[in-house]
């Protein structure tokens, strides 16, 4: 039974206290933020559900409201031409457009557009940038101040700095890293993300695996990810034909997800007639085939079972959700698989559950499908993860460049599919 308000703040006061304190040097500063997070709290308790981890809940909306509060603390000045440390270009360099050198100087000046543009990020991208240029972090800096791995602040650096070009009309410049080689067309991180699982499964058309080829020979993160999803897909087992079958694979510190639902279509003959008669166009007063996701992911691209790209548009939006429908395919199967690949806007502490407390990374998701389905989550955690614990789900599998927590079973229509688990990093 959930306790009064009252009691939950007389009894875990202290506690939120040194939580606060171990991101603030000034005791004032941190009754102040103590005082913040309980209003908070109260805001939304009722919505919280008696689970016997309410500190992990109150931790997850301390840690919100403390990046809050520091993003919008940070200083404005700010140099250009200076890089955070030796790890990193200056941001100027990201920043020029390949002109002339009294062009890039005059660029580099424009630190008021810049930090226009910063101002305008998402919040995670927008406080990477705060501490990594603002305030001269190094990316160990960051990754221990906003409680995230390494690897998740260099991902969302990447991410800011594309976003900050685009605003500042640089999209089409050349970045110093991306250079491209005489003959080769090289994808952008964000054009590519989409193709990289069907790519793992080798179901893609020749032109665009060679694409997605020559932009892995320049990528890391990307060549990780896809590395990753060619070992993790073989040890995915789904269900037998005729069965619904469902996926989700999160890459939480990129904000990525890929999910596939399989779903049994006895008509798929007349559709495939009715394809060819309408040349791949759906009727807009026809609904084939419909998925609905939270208004915090962006669908980027959705494909069949051999890797044909399908027109998913967003066709309605509704409160907090929006809801997609295909509107031309090539085929239909008689299993159909759509495969989505998404980005979510929002932190990983809110969509996928990581937290960190104790040097202890807590990861906590869940999925309802709302029917009878053979039901799969995984979630990628760093190669150097040790002491993994699996609390709820099956176990834990090393694919190389990442590991995946995972949950994998058949759940009835009224049935949550849940994963929680815990790691330490070196």
């Amino acid at each position: 039974m959930k306790a009064p308000f009252e009691t939950v703040v007389e009894e875990n006061t202290a506690w939120l206290f040194a939580l606060v304190r171990k991101h603030t040097d000034r005791r004032e500063t941190a009754e102040d933020l103590v005082q913040e997070i309980w209003i908070r709290a109260f805001r939304v308790y009722d919505s919280y559900c008696e689970d016997g981890r309410l500190r992990h809940w109150l931790s997850r909306i301390a840690l919100n409201h403390i990046r809050n509060t520091v993003s919008r603390a940070a200083p404005c000045p700010v140099s250009l031409d200076v890089p955070a440390d030796g790890e990193n270009d200056p941001l100027s360099t990201f920043l020029s457009a390949g002109a002339s050198p009294e062009e890039d100087y005059l660029r580099s000046e424009l630190t008021a557009e810049v930090l226009a543009a910063v101002a305008k990020l998402p919040e995670a991208q927008r406080q990477v940038v705060t501490f990594r240029y603002l305030d001269g972090l190094s990316v160990e800096e960051t990754a221990k101040v906003m409680q995230i791995p390494k690897g998740t602040v260099k991902s969302k650096t990447h991410y800011a700095i594309d976003e900050i070009r685009k605003q500042l009309g640089l999209e089409d410049a050349v970045r110093p890293e991306k250079k491209k080689r005489k003959g080769v067309s090289i994808m952008e991180c964000k054009e590519m993300y989409k193709y990289l699982f069907m790519y793992a499964m080798g179901k893609l058309p020749d032109e665009i695996r060679a694409a997605v080829a020559e932009h892995l020979k320049e990528c890391k993160v990307c060549d990780d990810i896809a590395a990753a999803l060619e070992k993790l897909i073989p040890t995915m087992v789904f269900a037998e034909e005729g069965v619904m079958s469902h996926y989700g694979i999160d890459f939480f510190d990129l904000n990525l997800s890929y999910v596939g639902v399989r779903t049994p279509v006895p008509d798929y003959e007349e559709r495939n007639r009715l394809l060819e008669e309408w040349n791949g166009r759906i009727p807009d007063d026809q609904c084939w085939f419909e998925c609905g996701h939270n208004d915090l992911v962006t669908t980027i691209g959705t494909f069949d079972n051999e890797g044909n790209e399908i027109d998913y548009p967003v066709y309605k939006t509704v409160e907090k959700n929006c809801r997609h429908k295909a509107v031309s395919m090539k085929k239909v199967y008689p299993d159909m698989w759509l495969h989505d690949c998404a980005l979510s806007t929002d932190s990983p502490d809110v969509w996928w559950g990581i937290t960190k407390e104790d040097h202890v990374y807590h990861g906590s998701t869940f999925n309802y499908f709302g029917g009878h389905v053979k039901s799969a989550m995984y979630v990628a955690i760093p190669a150097n993860a040790k002491n993994i614990r699996i609390n709820r789900g099956n176990g834990v599998i090393d694919c190389g460049a990442f590991k995946f927590a995972y949950v994998d079973r058949y759940v009835a229509e009224d049935e949550q599919l849940a994963l929680d688990f815990t790691y330490t990093l070196d």
